[in-house]
């Protein structure tokens, strides 16, 4: 039995390493997927979006699977932020930049809403949702967007008249993400709630359709 334990608890630690590696890989490949789709509504010179999917999935990935997803979503936002530049060394400050600007707002938005939303819970009460709303979306996603452009502006890409405007674009892009697409994952993903899974029609088809109609109505403009 003494050499049973052991054998068990290593197979379960490989179990877990093995399953941690695919997630990170998984969440940094969704994350630069849906980066493409965010670039095709992006603005320049700052490359921000009007709509940014991937914070909302960074968001939902570390809700639902915690903090050892986070190189998931440095990875796959160094590798989106370089796509998007078109690879350039004399730019690779900003792609460091923009992936710990992303980091530490999932980390610090996941932080803040189970502290004062008391995450996981079913959201149904209104202070929660707009906790939850209000911390993960407008007050964490001050992160990235300042990171960014005082990146951007460091390295010469944007001037310092084109600061405000590229700010509040990378601002609003990121809590549009949030507020579209973390609610849609976790309806998807979080296990065994009923609740949730109800949501999906209720919840995430409205926030589906709204993110279709803005896309499509930025293609027209």
């Amino acid at each position: 039995m003494s050499l049973e334990k052991p054998l068990l608890l290593t197979k379960a630690s490989e179990f877990y390493f093995l399953k941690t590696v695919g997630l990170i890989l998984l969440i940094a490949v969704a994350y630069f997927l849906f980066g493409l789709l965010g670039l095709q509504i992006a603005v320049p010179p700052s490359q921000a979006s009007v709509i940014w999917p991937p914070a909302g999935i960074a968001l939902a990935s570390i809700l639902l699977y915690g903090n050892r997803i986070l190189p998931g979503i440095f990875i796959g936002n160094f590798l989106i932020s370089a796509w998007a530049f078109g690879f350039a060394p004399q730019t690779i400050q900003i792609y460091l930049a923009t992936a710990v600007g992303a980091t530490v707002f999932s980390y610090t938005a996941a932080c803040l809403i189970k502290k004062y939303s008391g995450f996981p819970v079913e959201l149904i009460k209104d202070k929660e949702i707009l906790l939850f709303l209000l911390l993960g979306g407008p007050v964490s996603c001050l992160i990235p967007a300042t990171t960014g452009i005082f990146a951007m502006f460091l390295s010469g890409v944007i001037s310092a008249s084109e600061i405000p405007i590229s700010w509040f674009s990378w601002w609003v892009g990121d809590t549009l993400g949030v507020l579209i697409f973390t609610p849609v994952l976790l309806t998807v993903f979080t296990p065994g709630n009923q609740l949730w899974i109800r949501r999906r029609l209720s919840l995430g088809l409205p926030l589906i359709t709204s993110f279709v109609i803005i896309l499509s109505f930025f293609f027209y403009i």
